[in-house]
């Protein structure tokens, strides 16, 4: 069954990988617990591994951090700094959105099941740590996918209704941004359905993992990445280059980037069909780039450290 598990892995990431337009390379930092650190499922077949894989498969250069931390709940995970209620946990610096936030991703992907429901924190206040998430997230132009909550077993009449509530919540507040991890999981009694239990009430199994798998697949995060690129010159999570751009934009023979700070840059560019086509790794500032036997089209640069993104056009 594990064999048979994998190969439909692999057909399943082909499929969409060959389906994938925009192929080139971001950074994904995923935050949140136990189902996201891989508990429930066999070596390397957690929904965050799938996905590591399915991405590598667009394009190798594709970078996935893991901070997800078994027992986590929305308050483990809130910007550093923030002071919770009393008996509510400190965030965690190495581990909560600050951190995510640190590392530059493109995009980050919160998922948070079921702890905060049994500790029986309120809606209220599951709701308001994630909105702090996302602020301190919006403030540096990261876009952020999140979870909804998942069945649980052995959970009372109240909550299972504040877990449906906050899936609900989920769905109408991120709207694209929200990812289903509640339905075809569930049964009819809202426990998790027994083909995708690991067996413990809580976690999930392969089966389960390589569901969740597809609804991040099908949540599309690479091409709203590479839409945002497309339509912007520049997209970056670091204040001190928010001036930086292509110049000229578009370009026919060379071209530099403007803007950039003192000191060496590790420079890569990729065309979209994900191909690495320039790096240099002492670009300076007022280096020039040399463009004119490039094929026309739209090009990815990233410049390291920052994960600084931009676009290029060549005519």
């Amino acid at each position: 069954m594990r064999k048979i598990m994998l190969f439909l892995c692999l057909v399943c990431c082909n499929y969409y990988v060959n389906a994938q337009i925009c192929k080139a390379p971001y950074h994904i930092v995923v935050i949140g617990s136990s189902t996201a650190a891989g508990m429930g499922a066999t070596l390397n077949h957690g929904w965050v591994a799938l996905y590591t894989l399915y991405l590598k498969g667009i394009n190798i250069h594709y970078q996935v951090d893991n901070l997800a931390v078994g027992g986590y709940t929305t308050y483990n995970l809130c910007p550093t700094g923030f002071v919770p209620p009393p008996s509510r946990p400190l965030p965690d610096t190495n581990h909560n959105i600050t951190r995510a936030l640190s590392l530059h991703p493109d995009a980050i992907i919160i998922n948070l099941p079921t702890n905060d429901v049994g500790r029986n924190y309120t809606l209220t206040e599951q709701q308001d740590n994630y909105k702090r998430m996302i602020s301190a997230a919006t403030a540096q132009g990261v876009k952020v996918w999140v979870t909804t909550t998942q069945p649980r077993n052995a959970y009372n009449a109240a909550q299972i209704a504040a877990l449906k509530a906050m899936r609900d919540w989920t769905i109408s507040y991120f709207g694209n941004k929200s990812i289903d991890f509640w339905t075809g999981l569930a049964a009819s009694n809202d426990s998790i359905r027994q083909m995708y239990s690991y067996g413990d009430g809580t976690h999930l199994n392969d089966a389960g993992h390589q569901l969740l798998y597809t609804r991040v697949v099908n949540s599309n995060i690479p091409d709203t990445l590479c839409n945002r690129d497309s339509s912007s010159g520049i997209v970056s999570g670091d204040s001190s280059f928010l001036k930086t751009m292509m110049v000229p934009n578009p370009a026919q023979e060379s071209c530099r980037i403007a803007g950039l700070t003192s000191g060496n840059h590790l420079v890569k560019i990729y065309d979209l069909s994900g191909r690495l086509v320039y790096i240099n790794r002492q670009f300076r500032m007022g280096s020039s780039i040399a463009v004119g036997a490039w094929a026309k089209g739209m090009y990815v640069i990233v410049v390291d450290g920052v994960k600084q993104q931009l676009k290029l056009i060549k005519e």
